[in-house]
């Protein structure tokens, strides 16, 4: 199987949380009934510490939920984030 990795996608709170965290703020590209909270995507930088404690949780939970078995990781950015 093909699991997802974490792939920087974080929801806008996180900046609230983590306020020196390297996170840009996509455009708004859609949004549902034109609500301002269900549009943009926030994405963590990958040089951000935050990225690789997130990436490995992220790993960990997956291997509590599905065991440790020879699953196939997929990491992909956004074509839309310019910096990648």
């Amino acid at each position: 199987a093909v699991l997802p990795a974490f792939s920087g996608n974080i929801p806008a709170a996180l900046k609230l949380k983590f306020p020196s965290a390297k996170v840009t703020h996509l455009g708004n590209w859609f949004t549902v009934d034109s609500n301002p909270r269900w549009c943009c995507t926030y994405l963590l930088d990958a040089s951000d510490p935050l990225y690789v404690e997130i990436g490995k949780l992220f790993i960990e939970e997956q291997i509590r939920e599905y065991g440790r078995t020879s699953h196939v990781y997929n990491w992909y950015v956004s074509f839309y984030h310019s910096n990648y």
